[in-house]
């Protein structure tokens, strides 16, 4: 008979989990959120983007655009749906995946290069989950590289 030795188990072996939430509430106004739950809400997102180059008195071209994500979340109340957009509001890593978004879908509208320039997030309840808007305002620039985006909201 051939037997097999193991190696002896270390830690508590595999297990199946129920998903991370959202987020949650710590110790009043603080709260821990979870990235990879908002880039999955975001990535089923619907999305509506326009916007145009001007010309501006200096002689140089300026994008002017606005993006608006409707996210799909499955909170009962409107209370619940408030609660989260007020997070979504705070929330760093949220602001910086929509302000990426929004300078993705502003490049590819222009057919350029934008270069620095600021954006503007506010987020709110909606009735179909959250609506978050961005505003973006940066010059057309004919270089290499790629600006960066500052970051205003309410």
């Amino acid at each position: 008979m051939n037997a097999e030795r193991r190696a002896p188990r270390i830690g508590p072996g595999l297990r199946k989990t129920r998903g991370e939430p959202l987020y949650r509430v710590e110790e009043g106004r603080r709260f821990r959120s979870s990235d990879a739950g908002w880039r999955t809400l975001l990535e089923n997102a619907d999305i509506v983007s326009e916007g145009a180059l001007r010309s501006e008195v200096g002689g140089g071209q300026v994008w002017y655009g606005f993006s608006s994500l409707i996210v799909s979340v499955r909170e009962e109340t409107m209370l619940a749906r408030e609660e989260l957009a007020e997070v979504a509001a705070r929330d760093p890593h949220l602001r910086l995946r929509v302000i990426r978004h929004a300078l993705r879908e502003a490049e590819a509208k222009s057919g350029a290069t934008l270069g620095s320039g600021q954006c503007d997030v506010r987020v709110s309840s909606d009735p179909l989950g959250l609506r978050i808007e961005i505003d973006v305002q940066a010059p057309l620039i004919r270089g290499r590289g790629r600006g960066r985006m500052s970051s205003t909201g309410e």
